[in-house]
């Protein structure tokens, strides 16, 4: 959802620190007259979601704030074992003074515990004016790109340039969708937002890391859409946020989010069975916790990151421990020289709690725990 929420995330909350940033700016100037910074109107719930349509909603829309999310896990024909994540973001809209697209990526040798992290910034063009016809998305910013075919394919390339880190990865159409909250259309505490799931998409191509070279790899991806005219404020407010795969063959998505205060706005989540049925979860209803028991602070943003926890679902029997493959798994992205948009996106495993045996894997988002630094026109001065 990711996720810096937004992830799914980031950019939804880069446009408010952008603008704030810009106002600080101004305030802080000895030369000219401050002069006026347009804000973008505040946004508004859809009043009558429509029904989503595919593959025409896997392209961009005229929204305040959108995301395409991929996370996953790979094996090479070696045997070396890699978890995954790309998120393209774009936010303003139609709006040609601020449409802005980001390219997030990250992978982990889940072998030796490394872990790479990149982003790509570039200017948005009009909504959908970069893929041809009858083709639902073809973005490109630097070296990193996503197309989205008609026929529901997906192929995912980016590179991290000097670090010999790279993939290249094709995904197989699939079909287990989620559409959260029954209809795919669910409220934020500044908007509303459509939001839609793949979770078990087919994965072959190759990757490359330093250690290894290139190698051709397979597995398994989770694949999030999320769209709306909403605003993500970044701290206090974010989420907490997981999408797993089980070995048993069902797959499950949590998430908490925070309010503009840091209360919590809804607890929910979607499940989908091993018979291929879709069912809605929610805080109260279905009896789901989630105790945090480890935490990791950031070296880079001084963010304290909840990286182990204890979910447990009453309605379906769930008790397990999230586990991350390793603590060092931050996505750092920059507004200006503040790094208030990071947030950490990593694999992690599903433990059963009691007997301690795996039962599944996937990613954890954590956004919206970066404090933003303090404002320089607000400090005491001696």
């Amino acid at each position: 959802m990711r996720a810096s929420i937004h992830p799914k995330i980031v950019l939804g909350f880069m446009c408010s620190s952008v603008t704030v940033a810009l106002i600080l700016a101004c305030a802080c100037s000895t030369g000219p007259e401050p002069r006026e910074v347009p804000v973008p109107a505040s946004p508004l719930p859809t009043p009558t979601p429509r029904a989503l349509e595919f593959p025409a909603d896997h392209s961009s829309h005229a929204a305040e704030t959108e995301w395409w999310y991929y996370s996953g896990h790979l094996t090479s024909d070696a045997d070396s074992e890699y978890g995954f994540h790309l998120a393209l973001f774009r936010t303003g809209g139609d709006d040609p003074e601020r449409t802005f697209e980001r390219i997030q990526a990250s992978v982990i040798d889940l072998d030796t515990g490394q872990h790479w992290q990149w982003t790509r910034d570039g200017v948005a063009g009009p909504v959908g004016s970069n893929a041809p016809d009858g083709v639902p998305l073809d973005v490109s910013v630097g070296e990193s790109s996503v197309r989205i075919g008609n026929g529901g394919s997906h192929v995912l390339r980016s590179s991290a340039g000097t670090d010999s880190v790279s993939f290249d990865l094709s995904l197989a159409p699939s079909e287990g969708m989620m559409l959260h909250d029954a209809i795919g259309w669910l409220a934020f505490p500044l908007g509303s937002s459509y939001y839609y799931t793949f979770p078990r998409m087919r994965v072959s191509g190759t990757l490359e890391v330093p250690t290894r070279g290139r190698e051709v790899v397979q597995g398994e991806a989770w694949y999030d859409h999320q769209w709306g005219d909403f605003v993500v404020l970044g701290w206090p407010s974010g989420w907490y946020w997981t999408g797993l795969n089980f070995h048993d063959g069902t797959s499950l998505m949590v998430s908490e989010v925070r309010d503009v205060d840091g209360g919590r706005f809804r607890l929910f989540g979607t499940y989908i069975g091993r018979d291929g049925n879709q069912r809605e979860l929610t805080g109260a209803t279905d009896a789901i916790e989630i105790e945090h028991l480890e935490y990791w602070t950031s070296p880079e943003t001084d963010a304290e990151y909840p990286v182990a926890s204890r979910v447990k679902i009453g309605t379906l029997g769930l008790d397990f421990e999230l586990r991350p493959a390793i603590k060092e798994q931050e996505a750092l992205a920059m507004v200006g020289s503040d790094a208030v948009a990071s947030y950490w996106e990593g694999s992690v495993s599903a433990v059963e709690s009691g007997t301690g045996r795996v039962i599944g894997r996937g990613y954890l988002e954590l956004a919206g725990y970066v404090k933003p630094d303090p404002l320089s026109w607000r400090m005491e001065r001696p």
